[in-house]
């Protein structure tokens, strides 16, 4: 299929979905990874609980790849989400995705700028549980999409 034919379709480019994937899916290992540190290999030490070393490595490539995940986002919000959305497509999964990476987004910079206890607490909480869970929205979206292309394609 050529590129008039998949942008006449709204079919994201292959080499572009890639890169959203890759992205996202580092993003996602990144804080998992950390997860498991903070939750499972810190220890108690002199002064206090101590993270495990590669904690802030961890969390610094991961804050790094948010910030470049956000330019993705905003591509695939221009141009693949504002397309489908106007043509009634996918509108429960993508929309259900975008508010999720919302969230994160905002909960994640809630974590790095605002210094209030309790505030740090949900933020914390909501970006956890929300980052995990957030890949069976990615999972079904993709899913979906994925199913109707080899569809089409052997139909041809």
């Amino acid at each position: 299929m050529t590129q008039a034919q998949l942008a006449q379709r709204n079919v994201m480019p292959v080499r572009m979905r890639y890169c959203i994937y890759a992205g996202f899916g580092a993003l996602w290992l990144t804080g998992c990874l950390w997860l498991i540190l903070q939750e499972f290999f810190t220890t108690a030490g002199t002064f206090g609980i101590e993270r495990h070393p590669w904690q802030g490595a961890l969390l610094l490539l991961h804050g790094v790849l948010a910030i470049a995940t956000s330019y993705l986002f905003g591509w695939v919000m221009a141009r693949h989400a504002a397309d489908a959305w106007r043509r009634g497509k996918r509108r429960i999964s993508g929309g259900a995705f975008t508010a999720v990476l919302i969230v994160l987004s905002v909960t994640g910079f809630a974590l790095f700028f605002v210094s209030e206890p309790a505030t740090q607490w949900w933020s914390e909480r909501s970006h956890e549980l929300l980052g995990i869970g957030v890949t069976l929205l990615a999972v079904e979206h993709w899913r979906a999409v994925a199913t109707r292309q080899s569809t089409e394609s052997s139909s041809s």
